[in-house]
């Protein structure tokens, strides 16, 4: 008994676009499509304005061997690579981070195509010691905050101090901005500064969240390793910003959102494969187990189940 492992013929990418271009999304789902030995991709994207497409999402599907770019995004693009138009072809899985539409989306046609996972949006939740930086913590909740008015920030901590510091920093690095008005949307809406009683009470919290993205911003983050379940990706220590998953460490950024952390992983290789069961046997082979077979054919009423294996190994075939 073995396996056979066999890529996916055709899989569609949807990377966002409309607030920001996002090359590096090109990579994350291309690259593992590629390895995996994905025949046919297509992408499907947002144009712009001007009708166009960001130039460096074109290079960066060119680079990474994607057969076919369409202008077209939102749900819309979604339903037309799960079921095909007079321009879009029909792919059997489709991959790729977006906002609250387009996971939706992906989750209503996920009963006709397969999906990768309902990815966005966005999401991180701190975890601050005591002696966490509060100006590292205010960066990385603005990091976040700025993909999406819907993107979830979450600060967990012990100490009143440092939820009011990070306060003080979040009011002084805001106004100064780039993206100010979708941060103060996201911040506005959807974040949470949260006490925690103890260390078990945060832990308790964090795997009933399974956030996206978790920073582990204690002095000892890997002793916590066994006790977070639920999780797309973890970020251990002040010198991990999500902002180094997200674009160059090598793991996945598209990752499960809303929660699906407790049952979906990252985006890996084995996204884009299927295995295949194997089973050879011989005479001698089948006769040894023919017994049992039996046993267990006779007891479910599968009679002729018995009979083909009894044919087999019977001196009068």
């Amino acid at each position: 008994m073995g396996q056979k492992y066999s890529p996916l013929k055709s899989v569609g990418i949807y990377v966002p676009g409309g607030r920001a271009s996002y090359p590096s999304t090109v990579l994350m789902a291309a690259v593992p499509a590629k390895v995996a030995g994905v025949e046919e991709i297509i992408l499907c994207s947002p144009p712009a304005l001007n009708g166009g497409i960001d130039p460096s999402i074109l290079v960066a599907a060119n680079e990474v061997g994607v057969n076919k770019i369409y202008k077209i995004g939102g749900a819309q693009a979604i339903a037309a690579m799960a079921y095909g138009t007079e321009t879009i072809p029909r792919v059997e899985k489709i991959i790729g981070p977006g906002n609250i539409y387009v996971t939706t989306a992906k989750l209503i046609v996920s009963s006709d195509v397969r999906i990768d996972l309902p990815a966005g949006p966005s999401e991180i939740l701190i975890l601050a010691g005591s002696t966490a930086n509060p100006k590292f913590i205010a960066h990385d909740l603005i990091a976040q905050a700025e993909h999406d008015p819907n993107a979830s920030c979450i600060l967990l901590a012990e100490s009143t101090n440092i939820l009011n510091q990070v306060s003080d920093e979040l009011n002084t690095l805001i106004p100064s901005s780039n993206r100010r008005e979708i941060i103060e949307k996201a911040l506005e809406s959807n974040s949470l500064f949260i006490q925690a009683t103890s260390l078990a009470e945060a832990l308790n919290f964090i795997n009933d969240f399974a956030p996206e993205h978790l920073e582990l911003l204690v002095n000892d983050p890997f002793k916590l390793l066994p006790s977070i379940k639920n999780a797309g990706a973890i970020f251990l220590g002040e010198m991990s910003p999500v902002a180094v998953g997200d674009l160059i460490a090598g793991s996945n950024h598209i990752l499960p959102t809303g929660g699906y952390a407790k049952t979906y992983s990252g985006l890996t290789v084995n996204d884009f494969i299927k295995s295949i069961d194997l089973v050879y046997a011989t005479r001698e082979g089948l006769k040894k187990i023919s017994k049992h077979l039996s046993e267990i054919a006779v007891y479910e009423k599968l009679f002729e189940h018995k009979k083909s294996v009894d044919a087999r190994i019977s001196d009068d075939k």
